[in-house]
């Protein structure tokens, strides 16, 4: 889970997506901070609806998308730990 505070002071918290919430989503749309991508994924991770998701102001936004594709983004400690073994 990722928590992303926004300009507002509330914390939003995303959770790590699963492959189901990912059904209809095109990944490359997401990685290429697509908003509309973004809109529909939010909605599947978090509280926040569509609709709130594009009233965020622009720095939001981006946090929120930020946070969205950490998911996908390889972990150091992760790859570490395989090059030890």
């Amino acid at each position: 889970m990722t928590t992303v505070t926004l300009s507002t002071g509330r914390p939003l918290d995303l959770r790590e997506p699963t492959a189901g919430e990912l059904r209809g989503i095109k990944l490359l749309d997401v990685l290429q901070l697509d908003a509309g991508a973004h809109a529909a994924l939010v909605e599947r991770l978090s509280d926040l609806s569509a609709v709130e998701f594009y009233a965020l102001k622009a720095p939001d936004a981006m946090a929120v998308m930020a946070g969205i594709v950490g998911f996908f983004a390889p972990n150091p400690a992760d790859q570490s730990d395989s090059q030890a073994a």
